[in-house]
């Protein structure tokens, strides 16, 4: 229960405390994905250091709560969650780009009975990933599920095993190219309230998932990883003192073997308010990410992700 109270207050508490840190440009090649997607419908796009709301009208809306937006490689759908306040009714709507146009967007077959949330499309764009409470979760015990591409559409998804889910709450799955899952849970035996485990593929199946570990976890909160499709890099939030604010974004890089100290992102990303699982289109082109300005409602936001790395 403690864990779960904790977990709210995470979310949509109102106190902050606000420090002052350094932002940090990191000289790494971000941009080798091969993909092209055509982002013609989706507003202003962020150029060099300007954040920009994602899709204002289509997917970002004034008085609503969104969060986690996921293409397929193709760049011919986009999945996006929904939230009220208090994190409940969660939904993952649907776009198609269509004749040149995104249609407006539409509640994902599978989300329309149960609380969806958290979208993620494999690099391969064959399994599409997110969290739910459906049975034989319930509450706060939010499990990862799975769906697997059929033609236009997609299979009836199948909650992963053990290896990966617990009765203590996982989220914000994402999946190497390799096929290693990464994700978060507030289970028993971390380091913190929420930490980010991994699970790797093995002859075809998830290995029991482990504990990331110290370089990445700490006594506090960590949630929301993003996984570079080749391994690295790692995006995720945190609550660690030293921040901007409520929560913050930080990026690791996967250097000889190992991962390395955490970066804050900086504060053209953080603010003093929380911002929210980032993201990394399948080109690589821009980072997304959600923000809660003012402590009102959550918006999502894109910035050009391998300019905004470059010293």
């Amino acid at each position: 229960m403690k864990k779960i109270i904790s977990i709210v207050k995470i979310l949509f508490t109102k106190k902050y405390v606000c420090f002052y840190f350094v932002i940090i440009f990191l000289s790494f090649d971000f941009h080798s994905h091969s993909q092209t997607i055509d982002y013609k419908g989706l507003g202003e796009l962020p150029v060099g250091k300007k954040v920009t709301e994602f899709a204002p009208g289509l997917i970002t809306k004034s008085e609503t709560f969104e969060r986690v937006v996921a293409f397929n490689p193709d760049g011919s759908e986009l999945f996006f969650s929904t939230v009220e306040e208090g994190f409940s009714n969660q939904r993952i709507l649907i776009s198609k780009y269509v004749n040149g146009k995104w249609k407006e967007p539409e509640i994902a077959e599978f989300s329309k009975e149960y609380n969806c949330a958290e979208p993620f499309i494999s690099p391969n764009g064959k399994q599409l990933f997110f969290v739910s409470n459906r049975p034989p979760g319930n509450g706060w015990d939010f499990d990862i599920w799975m769906a697997q591409r059929i033609n236009d559409g997609w299979s009836e998804p199948k909650r992963l095993n053990e290896n990966i889910n617990t009765n203590e709450g996982e989220w914000h799955p994402a999946v190497s190219s390799r096929g290693d899952l990464y994700f978060a849970s507030a289970r028993k035996g971390g380091l913190g309230n929420g930490d980010l485990y991994i699970a790797k593929i093995e002859n075809g199946n998830y290995s029991k998932s482990e504990n990331i570990g110290a370089i990445l976890n700490t006594e506090h909160n960590e949630w929301d990883p993003y996984i570079d499709p080749k391994g690295r890099y790692i995006i995720f939030k945190s609550d660690r003192p030293g921040g901007y604010g409520h929560m913050d974004m930080y990026i690791s890089l996967w250097k000889n073997n190992k991962w390395s100290e955490p970066k804050n992102l900086g504060p053209l990303i953080n603010t003093k308010y929380m911002d929210d699982t980032g993201d990394v289109t399948p080109d690589g082109k821009y980072l997304i990410f959600a923000r809660r300005n003012n402590w009102d409602f959550m918006n999502i936001y894109w910035i050009e992700f391998d300019n905004f790395f470059k010293q």
